[in-house]
């Protein structure tokens, strides 16, 4: 029986036949441009979800971002203390700086917000294909098949992410912590980074954790790849002692608003079977986004959850404690599989006991995907140089294309779902800011809806606030 870790290898090519295979390579060829058509029309449809999707008009928490910035704009803050002042669990001070060029240059239409969160996930899903490019043997039409890691990271799933203000924090995230690996395990070959590099990575970290606290992630995963990279001893302990440093640097004077219900748990309660259970039903329903999101796919949903959590841990496991997946591009993957990871596990601690049924918000499906990309690019090189044969690229360009189909399937539906539940969302959201909703807004809009009132005020009154062209006659 072959072990684990000879599944994950890198097998020995099948040998050739000496048939005329020109008719399989011609129809790769046909296949691997129907991939390249799927793909361009899955990027299309992304821009057109992302354009259908976006919410202009502050909502929920944009309303505490905007109020922060104008007591800093009263003068009541210093620049320093507005750009660090605590949200929750996080230091969003990228959020603080397009608030500020939302409110200032384009008097708070959510802008800067859409441009910044679609340039860092369009910036994400280039760095990770120029990896696979890279590291993908040209063999005939397989180099397409690098087209499947960006249309997995450009998913409708995805796309409100980008185009809701409030959620822009997790692009920014993703896009700071894969950079951070790229630049420090993305070298030509293992053990050929330059330092520089290594310490723009770094940077890039910091980075990351600006955006959300989910960043500080990006710490531990260095010293990892430094360990594994068998750098000099002074690289991970420099990353271990800066990392923690700065974490508890990050982590003072924090307003631990998720963990409240843990914590207010004594210790039989949170290790009870029911609550234990219920964490682990989160956790997978957290790496099974988007599907666990659907009442009549959430059960496949977390299945497939918990699949790949095997598949990535059997991954992890193998690079941690063997010689094999010793790539730059097996680090990048097996760093971005420890992300998800560590997101799926902070949600599931921080958010789980909010509410008492298992809903996890679609806006994590950023990190999910993280897990379905790294096990993509350890997957993907291997089977290119697995499958030698005409017949095997023609197995191969197969798979992948119908895999191509099931993606482009899924861009529609969710991308579908997602316009109906934003345009609603949307709509109020401009009658609301304009003083034209005839009666209570919901909860997705605000919570505390004076206050919110009291912050479209004085945004009138300061001239900072555009008109929108929203009917508001048919509320």
């Amino acid at each position: 029986m072959s072990s684990p870790n000879a599944r994950l290898s890198t097998p020995a090519p099948i040998p050739t036949t000496g048939s005329n295979d020109q008719p399989s390579r011609s129809v790769g060829k046909i296949i691997a441009v129907a991939i390249a058509l799927i793909a361009a029309v899955h990027f299309a449809l992304f821009g057109y979800f992302l354009f259908r999707t976006a919410i202009t008009s502050p909502i929920s928490d944009m309303f505490t971002y905007i109020a922060d910035y104008l007591r800093f704009r009263a003068g009541e803050a210093s620049w320093l203390d507005y750009l660090w002042q605590a949200h929750g669990e996080h230091h969003l001070v990228w959020i603080r700086l397009l608030t500020w060029a939302d409110v200032e240059i384009f008097r708070t239409r959510g802008i800067p917000f859409l441009a910044a969160a679609t340039a860092a996930i369009t910036a994400t899903a280039a760095l990770i294909w120029w990896q696979l490019r890279r590291a993908e043997p040209r063999l005939g039409g397989t180099p397409y098949l690098s087209l499947l890691a960006p249309m997995l990271i450009l998913s409708s799933a995805n796309v409100t992410d980008c185009s809701v203000p409030i959620n822009t924090t997790y692009p920014l995230t993703v896009f700071f912590l894969i950079l951070a690996l790229v630049l420090f395990a993305g070298g030509p070959v293992s053990h050929t980074n330059p330092p520089y590099r290594r310490v723009v990575g770094i940077l890039a970290a910091f980075c990351a954790s600006l955006a959300t606290a989910t960043g500080l992630l990006a710490w531990p995963i260095l010293v990892w790849i430094a360990w594994r990279e068998r750098l000099p001893a002074a690289w991970p302990a420099a990353l271990a002692g800066l990392g923690l440093i700065y974490i508890l640097f990050y982590a003072h004077n924090l307003n631990f608003l998720g963990l409240a219900p843990a914590l207010d748990k004594d210790v039989a309660s949170f290790l009870s079977p029911a609550h234990l259970g219920k964490l682990l039903d989160y956790f997978f329903a957290f790496l099974g986004l988007p599907l666990t999101r659907s009442p009549h796919l959430a059960l496949i949903g977390r299945g497939m959850g918990a699949a790949l959590f095997l598949a990535g841990l059997s991954a992890v496991i193998v690079a941690t404690f063997t010689r094999r997946l010793s790539t730059p591009l097996d680090r990048i993957a097996i760093g971005m599989i420890l992300l998800a990871f560590g997101a799926a596990a902070l949600a599931t601690v921080g958010r789980s006991d909010l509410i008492d049924e298992v809903k996890v918000p679609v806006r994590y499906t950023l990190f999910a995907t993280s897990l379905h990309v790294g096990l993509l690019c350890l997957l993907l090189p291997r089977a290119t140089r697995y499958f030698t044969s005409s017949r095997g690229h023609l197995l191969l360009c197969s798979a992948g294309l119908m895999f191509a189909v099931l993606l482009l399937i899924q861009q529609v539906a969710v991308g579908r779902s997602a316009v109906q539940i934003a345009s609603a969302i949307s709509h109020e959201a401009d009658c609301f800011a304009q003083g034209a909703h005839p009666g209570p807004v919901s909860e997705v809009v605000s919570r505390a809806p004076q206050g919110a009132q009291q912050v479209l005020t004085a945004l009138r009154e300061q001239g900072l606030l555009a008109p929108r062209a929203s009917d508001c006659t048919h509320l």
